[in-house]
């Protein structure tokens, strides 16, 4: 299927069916199968999203989609983003209460994806809130500790 969208940053196309995630530019083309699976052809199986709306401006910060499983979490959470800022991000996790309980600071991460242990948290709902030196990104996920 053919999907023309104008030149924007951010927008995704999400197979809610297959659990893929996509980068969308101008005429972005992504094949896919259908199954007699009813999920499979269901309304929901695709979303487009695009994060918050950013310019160029000295002071504007990136806020991209992030996506993290598993949900609940057991020892640890993988944290995905289609595009990762360019200098050493630092990771904020806190709990209910607002109360930070980790903080990390890795390099820029050569993947879509990372990985973070949380085996040591208890049980409950947490934020995750990732950002850059520079404070040109941020990117804010919340889920459960199990």
């Amino acid at each position: 299927k053919r999907l023309n969208w104008r030149k924007a940053f951010g927008w995704q196309l999400t197979d809610n069916y297959s659990g893929n995630w996509y980068p969308l530019s101008q005429d972005t083309t992504i094949d896919f199968y259908v199954t007699p699976d009813s999920l499979s052809q269901g309304k929901n199986r695709f979303s487009i999203l695009m994060p918050e709306s950013f310019s160029n401006a000295p002071n504007s910060i990136m806020r991209p989609f992030l996506r993290i499983w598993p949900v609940p979490a057991g020892e640890k959470i993988h944290v995905g983003c289609l595009i990762w800022p360019k200098d050493e991000i630092n990771i904020s996790l806190f709990n209910q209460l607002g109360q930070l309980v980790k903080s990390l600071k890795l390099p820029v991460p050569p993947e879509k994806s990372i990985e973070i242990k949380v085996d040591e948290l208890p049980r409950g709902i947490y934020q995750l809130v990732i950002k850059n030196s520079k404070q040109t990104f941020q990117a804010v996920g919340s889920w459960l500790k199990n």
